[in-house]
C-alpha cells in the first residue's frame, strides 16, 4: 500500500528519508487507512475502532525527528495493538 501511495502522490521520493514504515508488517492486508498529523494514543484508539489498520502520520511515531530512538514499551505496545502498520510521510 505504501508503494501505491508513493506512486500516486506525485513528486520524487528520496532514497534516504524519514518517510518509512515505523511499526507493524508492511505486507499486512490493509483494511482501512487513517491519516493524521500526529499518531497520538487517541488517534491509535480511534483508528483501531474504525478498523483502520494502517496509520500514516506526519510527525515522528516514537521519539526524536528520525524515529530512531527506542519507544517506551507501553507506547510500542499500543502502536502494535492499534494498527498493523504505521508509516511516516513527512
Amino acid at each position: 500500500m505504501i508503494e501505491r501511495i508513493q506512486k500516486n502522490a506525485g513528486g520524487q521520493w528520496l532514497p534516504q528519508t524519514l518517510d518509512t514504515f515505523k511499526a507493524g508488517d508492511p505486507e499486512a492486508q490493509v483494511k482501512g487507512i487513517a491519516t493524521t498529523a500526529m499518531a497520538t494514543m487517541d488517534v491509535l484508539t480511534r483508528a483501531s475502532k474504525e478498523n483502520a489498520n494502517l496509520i500514516v502520520t506526519l510527525e515522528p511515531t516514537f521519539f526524536g525527528q528520525s524515529d530512531g530512538q527506542p519507544a517506551r514499551p507501553i507506547r510500542q505496545g499500543a502502536v502494535e495493538d492499534a494498527a498493523e502498520g504505521v508509516a511516516r510521510a513527512a
